[in-house]
């Protein structure tokens, strides 16, 4: 089922990684930012930045990195080249591109959100516009979860959605900061304070309540669970819910409801989790990788010597793993279809 493909020694526990086809963007030692080839853990070429702590995201060309110390780096994906770098940016977290727009900022609510051109960084206007319901973006959203480019319209116009603690709504932004779309949710959204909260656009609004977004669509309420869950991004695949609550793990299906509730304290708690190749993929703290099926089976993969931070799922059912001093790569066989 699960195959270990290659490890790799990390000389920090990196906290900045992002997978793309072919490649994988990781901070494995202090002072660099490597780009890895997905599939045999080969280093095709390392850069300098600050530190291993920040946040990198890639586009179809390009690759970036906004390090605690305030400083975006943009460098040639293929290459590694740098083509420019904008310090004295503060340390924001979020890192999003959008078409030719990069935005940051907006983390636990520090620092509002900035939008600067991705062609060389140059800061660029970011309106504050007003809600429906008189509230400002920048003033009243509060803490904002990891914005994510979308497209709207018939058109795939250029956007950001972006929802906060402080206000039950989620929106659809223009590059300039002006609202293309509003949603108003049950609750304000609840999230990590660093990850995604949206998982293959599921996320939580409050506490119990899962909901679901799509483009063309708006949001749909998914499902409402009787206790509370973590904030931990839901896990969706079709119509089947994995969901982390303060007694296990709740499987549901979206026509016949709770499948199956596993209780996990031998493992320790959840410390990561993705889906892949059609199933859930949870680490817990006594190192144990383990996946859950449909029906709540429960597998387990591998070991690892301390906790895994993070899981990215990437391409061809390769999934990519930060552990304490170590990297790894795993590939799922992708299940027929039914």
């Amino acid at each position: 089922m699960a195959e270990l493909l290659w490890t790799r020694p990390l000389h920090m526990r990196a906290q900045a990684m992002t997978a793309a086809p072919g490649s994988l963007l990781v901070t494995e030692r202090w002072t660099r930012l490597a780009r890895l080839d997905p599939a045999t853990g080969k280093q095709l070429w390392s850069s300098r930045v600050e530190d291993c702590w920040g946040t990198t995201v890639t586009t179809a060309d390009r690759c970036l990195y906004l390090s605690q110390a305030g400083v975006l780096h943009c460098f040639d994906l293929r290459t590694g080249q740098p083509l420019w770098s904008r310090p004295d940016l503060q340390f924001g977290h979020h890192v999003t591109v959008s078409n030719t727009d990069v935005f940051i900022g907006g983390w636990r609510g520090y620092r509002p959100m900035t939008r600067l051109s991705l062609t060389d960084g140059t800061a660029l206007p970011f309106t504050c516009t007003p809600l429906t319901d008189g509230g400002t973006l920048v003033t009243d959203l509060g803490p904002i979860a990891t914005p994510l480019p979308i497209r709207l319209g018939p058109e795939g116009a250029a956007a950001v959605l972006v929802a906060g603690r402080n206000r039950p709504v989620l929106l659809a932004l223009a590059p300039t900061g002006a609202v293309l779309a509003e949603w108003p949710l049950p609750e304000p959204m609840y999230f990590p304070d660093s990850g995604s909260p949206y998982s293959a656009g599921t996320f939580l609004s409050g506490r119990r309540t899962v909901m679901a977004f799509h483009p063309d669509q708006g949001v749909q309420l998914l499902w409402t669970h009787e206790r509370d869950l973590a904030a931990r991004a839901p896990m969706r695949d079709g119509r089947t819910l994995w969901l982390a609550d303060e007694t296990g793990i709740a499987v549901v299906d979206l026509v016949r409801g709770v499948i199956a509730e596993i209780e996990h304290r031998d493992h320790g708690g959840i410390c990561a989790s993705s889906v892949v190749a059609g199933r859930a993929l949870i680490a817990f703290t006594d190192g144990s990788l383990m996946t859950v099926d449909r029906t709540g089976a429960m597998t387990s993969v591998l070991r690892v010597r301390g906790h895994v931070s993070y899981l990215i799922p990437g391409t061809g059912g390769h999934l990519h793993a930060i552990a304490k001093g170590h990297l790894l790569t795993m590939r799922f066989r992708v299940p027929d279809p039914a």
